[in-house]
């Protein structure tokens, strides 16, 4: 068989078990909960997105590379426990939450997101530069991230668009597009390219300092990654709330086979900003 169609089954079977997991909690999660929620669409959609990094070819790129540092957890440790204390803060103090995001003043929520993404250049004191992770993006790979989320957003909102709730045609329509790109620029630099480095970055670097294999580094970040996210709707709610952590969890899964597929931090930043967008 020519050799194009031969796919290691290997990191598939990751893949299938990982996000039938992440469905099977999404599942549970949708009769804990008071909205009528359907786990088929996000579950469906990473599913075949992740598909489509596998078979569909960028090129190889001899500049492209995955830093490997394992002190680089340093600096992630300090950074992750930054996040989480200002996550809680401005939680408990201002009720500040991606529930409320929009009931706040602009200039407020800017200069917090500035401050909370300073906090990434701690690793500047462990010797580790913004630099020495690879930040190249080719017109291949851009097509293939432009391509891949629109695949994704679709099988995730097709209730929606069947429906009638999205219309297509306000979305052809040149002010939402020109909306649509200003948001997705700011949105790329928080908080995408904030974590990106952060999970994607300085996470997967330390991991792979250790030798552990893009699966299980993949696997360890996207749950660490979906830590994060605890108190970003509100106080936790015990269980349910665990089990809604698990589209944080395969949306990071995604992103961390999108890195390893383009070996890349720039078009994790690019399908992040994209997606925290819509």
């Amino acid at each position: 068989m020519n050799s194009i169609f031969r796919i290691n089954l290997k990191p598939i079977g990751y893949d299938f078990v990982f996000i039938t997991m992440g469905y099977i909690c999404l599942y549970f999660y949708s009769k804990y909960a008071s909205s009528n929620f359907n786990p088929i669409p996000i579950s469906a959609a990473i599913l075949v997105a992740i598909t489509l990094i596998y078979i569909i070819p960028i090129g190889n790129n001899k500049n492209n590379y995955v830093y490997q540092n394992k002190n680089a957890l340093y600096p992630f440790i300090m950074v992750y426990i930054v996040l989480l204390s200002s996550i809680f803060i401005l939680n408990k103090l201002f009720s500040l939450n991606n529930s409320t995001v929009r009931n706040f003043n602009p200039v407020y929520l800017l200069i917090i997101q500035l401050v909370i993404s300073a906090s990434i250049f701690i690793c500047y004191f462990f010797k580790i530069r913004i630099t020495d992770f690879n930040w190249h993006i080719s017109r291949k790979s851009f097509a293939f991230v432009i391509i891949v989320f629109i695949v994704y957003r679709f099988i995730f909102n097709f209730n929606d668009i069947i429906s009638g709730i999205i219309n297509i045609r306000q979305i052809l329509n040149l002010e939402f597009i020109i909306d649509f790109a200003l948001k997705a620029v700011i949105n790329s630099v928080y908080p995408a390219f904030y974590e990106e480095l952060l999970f994607r970055g300085l996470l997967i670097s330390g991991l792979k300092g250790f030798e552990l294999s893009n699966n299980t580094c993949n696997i360890m970040q996207a749950i660490i990654f979906g830590t994060t996210h605890i108190m970003s709707w509100g106080e936790p709610s015990c269980l349910e709330h665990l089990l809604a952590l698990s589209i944080q969890i395969m949306i990071g899964y995604l992103l961390g086979k999108l890195y390893f597929k383009t070996n890349s931090l720039l078009p994790c930043i690019l399908f992040h900003g994209l997606n925290n967008t819509i």
